[in-house]
């Protein structure tokens, strides 16, 4: 395979690996819910009274956490799903940029991206075991 189709395939590969990271965890994101003290519904239902008394975005997210650590029955439970949940995004998300970059610059991150390769599936396949584990460990203790 020459370069610029190895550029076009690390592209088109991220990108479908970005859909599938976001899916993954949605699989995550009801175990966040749940040691949270909430669903996702619930979630949805307080966004609103939420946005009405924040000031910003980062504001916003800091609301939402405070109210579900404040109803979760384990907090330190909640804040590790919440921190993988919110990490689990970033491996994707810079080996996408940089294959963009790797438009411009076809032989600059090669090596990088073939890394990603491995390391964007791995943890797609790890957030899911998280969510599937947790999702059963929160249903038998809480």
């Amino acid at each position: 395979m020459n370069i610029e189709n190895r550029v076009i395939f690390y592209l088109v590969f991220f990108i479908v690996m970005q859909v599938i990271t976001s899916l993954s965890r949605k699989i995550l994101w009801k175990s966040v819910c749940k040691a949270g003290g909430t669903t996702p519904e619930g979630v949805r239902e307080k966004r609103g009274e939420l946005i009405q008394q924040s000031t910003g975005r980062q504001n916003l997210q800091n609301s939402f956490r405070a109210w579900m650590r404040s109803n979760a029955p384990d907090p330190k439970l909640y804040d590790k799903l919440d921190r993988i949940y919110t990490f689990s995004m970033i491996p994707n998300v810079i080996f996408l940029i940089l294959s963009f970059a790797s438009l411009r610059m076809p032989m600059a991150f090669q090596k990088v991206l073939t890394i990603g390769l491995f390391v964007s599936p791995v943890v797609i396949i790890i957030v899911i075991i998280l969510g599937i584990y947790y999702k059963n460990y929160l249903d038998k203790n809480f």
